[in-house]
């Protein structure tokens, strides 16, 4: 029996291979039609890519030269950054001391508020005890001014106003002074002296002091007080006298002194006299 699958088939190629054999021609124009095409199309598509190439290698020729130019910048970046970062590790070193010295001075402040509290207290104790003492000082002032006015009569010092050495005296306005004396005189010797300012409201008291004395020597001396008033307002001075002996002085030169002392003030005046023991 005749294998009829096997007789379809090669039935079929040589009718493939007729229908081939007719159309070789235009096969082969396709093929050839191919061929060019693709050639062209190559050609074409080569010339495109390299033109895409050449601006591709211009783009990334730019963009070598901009990476090259960020690179130097983040590399300028990244010391300014090194540099900023020693920098600002020094500042936080110096805030750091800064912080300890603003808080030593906020408990200074502190310390200090507190004295400044403490002196305004001070202070106003002060200004109480001041105006307490201004108002003890005026009431002084009132008082030391009723004194000073009640003392105004006192206020003058008693003064020796005359000096010296007579013979004669008759009254406070009649009396003879001399000054030389011979030797082994005994009439009358008085020591005349006047002194004002002694009375005080109608009344004095005086002490008198007087001395006769050469080369350091004192040859006499009278002492005495003397208290008195007066029935109306007088002169402030007395004209008053001492008697003395000088019968046994030798030849020489003497001084009377008198002092005289206001019992009431205790002021003192003095003055001096001389006077002559002649052989003749």
């Amino acid at each position: 029996m005749v294998n009829m699958t096997h007789l379809n088939t090669e039935s079929e190629y040589l009718r493939w291979k007729t229908i081939l054999m007719d159309q070789k021609t235009v096969i082969i124009g396709i093929v050839i039609g191919l061929l060019l095409g693709g050639s062209l199309g190559y050609v074409y598509m080569n010339n495109r890519m390299s033109n895409r190439v050449n601006l591709l290698n211009g783009e990334i020729s730019s963009l070598e030269d901009e990476i090259e130019t960020k690179t130097g910048q983040i590399d300028t970046l990244e010391e300014s950054n090194q540099e900023l970062q020693t920098t600002i590790q020094e500042q936080g070193t110096q805030i750091t001391s800064l912080e300890s010295v603003v808080e030593e001075l906020t408990e200074s402040l502190s310390d200090s508020m507190q004295e400044v509290a403490d002196l305004e207290d001070d202070n106003q104790v002060l200004e109480s005890t001041i105006s307490q003492k201004n108002a003890q000082i005026n009431s002084l002032e009132d008082t030391i001014e009723e004194l000073t006015e009640s003392l105004s009569e006192y206020e003058s010092q008693v003064t020796i106003a005359m000096l010296g050495t007579g013979t004669e005296w008759e009254s406070a306005v009649d009396y003879e002074l001399d000054s030389s004396f011979p030797m082994g005189y005994s009439g009358d010797f008085f020591v005349i002296y006047e002194i004002e300012n002694i009375y005080h409201s109608m009344i004095y008291r005086i002490a008198l002091d007087i001395y006769i004395i050469s080369g350091g020597t004192v040859y006499d001396e009278h002492h005495y007080s003397s208290f008195g008033s007066i029935p109306y307002e007088g002169d402030w001075s007395q004209n008053l006298y001492n008697e003395f002996d000088i019968s046994d002085l030798s030849n020489g030169y003497y001084t009377v002194i008198v002092t005289a002392t206001d019992l009431i003030t205790g002021e003192s005046n003095a003055k001096a006299h001389s006077f002559e023991i002649t052989l003749t």
